[in-house]
């Protein structure tokens, strides 16, 4: 029920984790990238109603995201690579309007999500830019807790617990293109769209239904542009812009998520 509260945004994390290359890279030997990396994300939700339930969420939610990324390379893969990416974050949200049935409330969700990728990427002959190809598991759990006195229809108390799990499938495109001779700064951009499908539970279930069930296919469009500094032969940092935004299409509602993020990349 409070899916369209925080659910949506773990989509966001399908932007395209492609990473800027570095110059030169063995072609007969294993490559490793190891990149921790932070993302600061904000979510735009936009308001929504249904015949029973009713949520004001147009206030901007701020969420910090912690993981990593790992790329290998294997020998003979001369223009191939793949690349696992994990996040994971915790946060509370709140001053949330809730209203049912007339009743209104003030509410706070701790939600929690879990996110991995997985892409094989492919370099275009002779260029800095890669097509890639993807899949992701997201998993968003979620507890919220009313004012006194309000019951959420599904849980039948103040309290509500639920699971939103994503399984989608991404295409894309990168580019990274040098700012000086040397190679120590570049521009770079990723350009990722797809579909996935989301299952949502509640967790404390005794009504028999649930009109806030969201479950169904999700498009979404992602683009994120930044710069990247190289300041060492085998180490890079990397600040970035990444812009998402995704259609919930069994309620006809659009999500936008954004946000900074940086990261340092070593290559073994």
């Amino acid at each position: 029920m409070l899916k369209a509260m925080i659910g949506a945004f773990i989509i966001s994390i399908s932007a395209s984790f492609a990473l800027p290359a570095f110059a030169q890279e063995s072609e007969d030997e294993w490559d490793f990238e190891v990149t921790p990396r932070f993302w600061y994300m904000m979510f735009n939700p936009t308001p929504f109603s249904d015949s029973t339930f009713i949520q004001q969420t147009n206030e901007t939610v701020e969420f910090p995201l912690y993981g990593f990324s790992i790329k290998v390379k294997p020998p003979g893969f001369t223009d191939s690579d793949f690349l696992l990416t994990a996040f994971r974050g915790s946060d509370s949200v709140k001053g949330r309007t809730v209203s049912v049935g007339g009743t209104s409330a003030r509410h706070v969700t701790d939600a929690t999500r879990t996110d991995v990728e997985l892409l094989y990427r492919t370099r275009f002959a002779d260029s800095n830019a890669y097509w890639f190809v993807g899949a992701r598991w997201t998993l968003i759990e979620e507890e919220a807790t009313a004012d006194s006195g309000f019951v959420f229809p599904v849980s039948g108390s103040n309290r509500l617990n639920q699971e939103t799990t994503f399984y989608l499938a991404e295409v894309g495109a990168s580019f990274s293109t040098p700012l000086d001779h040397a190679g120590k700064h570049s521009f770079f951009g990723n350009f990722t769209s797809g579909i996935g499908y989301e299952k949502q539970e509640v967790k404390n279930r005794i009504a028999g239904g649930d009109p806030a069930d969201h479950s169904g296919a999700i498009p979404f469009l992602d683009a994120n542009v930044g710069y990247q500094y190289s300041f060492l032969p085998n180490t890079n940092v990397h600040i970035r812009y990444r812009s998402f935004v995704l259609r919930e299409l069994k309620r006809d509602e659009f999500m936008a998520l954004h946000g900074p993020e940086i990261g340092l990349t070593v290559r073994f």
